[in-house]
């Protein structure tokens, strides 16, 4: 049997699903006893590290390499996973933001190893050490949990303000300019700057307008852009805002 099959089977079992329909397998309760349900991980991660000595060379990754990787997503709030770190390593120009590609190990295992290869030594160095996976996990959304803008709505600009916002916006061009899908030129006849990619300087002035207001049709009005992206920029810049900003008071 391969091996990849038996893992499928103890997987679905460990879940109380029948490998061969998926159906929930009910009335099973000795499946859920602690004992049985660590004999399957156990041996769904025997399984997995020898399917991965079978299959490939073992990945030449340093565990500090690693780590200071993990820490280097953690800082730019993105959860390093199996799957995004194989990217990185790869030099995958698909790993995305960007801002994650510009690191001395960006690439480091291009062309030694294939992406499959990484990611699956990384998906059991990640069972092997569930204390490191949890130290640098990252809550992707947790800035939804800001509510600022459901508030009762207010704006404590004065005119003069308003207008210097209105002209500091406006002062700014839009590069995403060719190649538009008619569905986008048509949004922005009402958002010239949707989907634009947002500048230091736009989220600057942003982040000093939220401190006085959370009018998010006034904000949308200013910053050409739609209700929604300008909440969810605004969450963004208070939940990560630095301790003591006025953000974050």
């Amino acid at each position: 049997m391969e091996k990849q099959i038996a893992i499928s089977v103890l997987e679905a079992l460990s879940s109380g699903c029948s490998p061969l329909t998926g159906e929930i397998l009910r009335g099973h309760k000795v499946l859920k006893e602690n004992l049985v349900q660590q004999v399957f991980q156990e041996s769904i991660l025997a399984l997995r590290v020898l399917n991965n000595n079978q299959r490939y060379d073992s990945v030449e990754l340093e565990e500090n390499y690693l780590e200071e990787t993990m820490e280097f997503f953690h800082k730019k709030d993105r959860n390093p996973t199996p799957h995004r770190l194989a990217q990185f390593f790869r030099g995958s120009r698909a790993l995305k933001p960007e801002a994650l590609q510009d690191h001395q190990f960006f690439g480091s295992l291009y062309p030694g190893y294939r992406y499959t290869q990484i990611k699956t030594y990384l998906e059991v160095w990640f069972e092997k050490n569930p204390d490191l996976a949890q130290k640098y996990f990252v809550n992707e959304e947790a800035w939804k949990q800001v509510v600022y803008f459901q508030s009762k709505s207010f704006n404590n600009l004065t005119s003069k303000e308003r207008d210097t916002l209105k002209k500091a916006i406006k002062a700014i061009p839009i590069v995403r300019q060719e190649n538009l899908t008619p569905e986008l030129r048509e949004i922005r006849e009402r958002f010239p700057r949707s989907h634009e990619p947002w500048t230091d300087k736009e989220k600057e002035l942003l982040a000093g307008a939220i401190t006085k207001t959370n009018d998010l049709q006034f904000l949308s009005d200013c910053f050409q852009r739609g209700r929604n992206a300008i909440e969810i920029s605004g969450q963004k810049l208070i939940f990560y805002a630095e301790p003591g900003s006025l953000l974050a008071a």
